[in-house]
């Protein structure tokens, strides 16, 4: 049983080839996860692959189509190299379907879901603005542009540290809140600006961390200040209801981290205040893609779950015979 198979989404991965030449030599394999890959279908094929079923080139010869060197943009990511072939989106569903199951409430166990139901999400946006030009490998910029590569985002990141903090801390300012930072700088100017903070380092031993995390849970401490990367994963913090997260490309880090707190138990509704700048709106327009690419994998899923999908193989029976010039 492999949980957070996620890890798996990364192609090319050390991880993931380790993990799937583990895996298929196993009878009975179960892969767990709450992130299925909504910002791209076609990682769905290494959990596929994992699980002895199709293999992932093999998926994407029957269901996708390159994207290179096209100028059709409609229902894609930024960056996808592949999209799903329009006439193949019922069969690609269909055929998920037979290795896999998606459950996000008791009802679609044909249970209740009338003590399931989660208070209101609210999200809100703040941007601050970012009073400098980038200069990336010597290059300087004449005008402020929205960031468009890691490198771009990483320069804009930094450039706005302080404002960014400063606005932070303004919005969680006598509140229970977690800060979601990505950065060491980012870190320590929370932690500067506010005083009632606790910070987690990576340095810190475990049982500091654990130290540190138990006081949260148990209301010791108002607020906390981490990073996805260390704490967005397996904790339960239904007694807070307010956290401040700094975005960044990735969908299944901001969808754990706000899951530590909009989950079953949460009596209150769950505000999350995103601080970016303005140089960083594609980061925002790429979460609400995915955030969309998750709702239509987990709908086509279930519109799909009764679906028949038969993959039809031709055997070759034919005798190879040498050409005439050869015999």
């Amino acid at each position: 049983m492999l949980d957070e198979s996620s890890i798996l989404k990364n192609f090319q991965g050390s991880t993931r080839d380790a993990i799937v030449a583990f895996i298929k030599r196993v009878k009975y394999r179960f892969l767990s996860t709450a992130t299925p890959s909504p910002n791209d279908f076609i990682e769905l094929g290494n959990s596929s692959e994992a699980l002895g079923y199709m293999g992932y080139m093999d998926m994407l010869t029957k269901f996708f189509k390159s994207n290179q060197s096209s100028v059709d943009s409609n229902n894609r990511n930024i960056g996808e190299k592949f999209y799903l072939k329009p006439h193949a989106e019922r069969d690609f569903f269909a055929w998920v379907n037979q290795w896999s199951i998606m459950v996000k409430r008791p009802s679609d166990l044909g249970f209740s879901d009338d003590r399931y139901i989660l208070p209101e999400l609210i999200t809100n946006s703040h941007v601050v603005h970012n009073k400098e030009t980038w200069c990336i490998n010597g290059q300087n910029s004449l005008f402020a542009m929205p960031a468009k590569t890691m490198s771009e985002v990483r320069v804009e990141q930094k450039q706005t540290t302080q404002e960014r903090c400063e606005k932070a801390v303004e919005l969680a300012s006598e509140k229970t809140s977690v800060y979601w930072c990505n950065t060491n700088d980012e870190s320590a100017s929370l932690k500067r600006l506010d005083s009632g903070a606790t910070e987690i380092l990576g340095s810190m031993s475990i049982e500091k961390k654990e130290e540190i995390l138990i006081a949260f849970a148990k209301g010791e401490i108002d607020r906390l200040i981490t990073k996805a990367s260390m704490t967005s994963m397996g904790l339960n913090w239904q007694h807070c209801n307010h956290t401040v997260y700094f975005p960044t490309w990735s969908y299944e880090q901001y969808y754990q981290a706000i899951r530590r707190f909009w989950r079953f138990r949460q009596k209150q509704n769950v505000t999350v205040d995103l601080v970016i700048s303005d140089g960083q709106e594609r980061v925002i327009e790429a979460l609400q893609q995915k955030t969309q690419k998750a709702i239509q994998l987990y709908e086509n899923l279930v519109e799909n779950a009764n679906r028949d999908f038969t993959q039809l193989t031709k055997e070759f029976n034919q005798t190879a015979r040498l050409p005439e010039f050869l015999k």
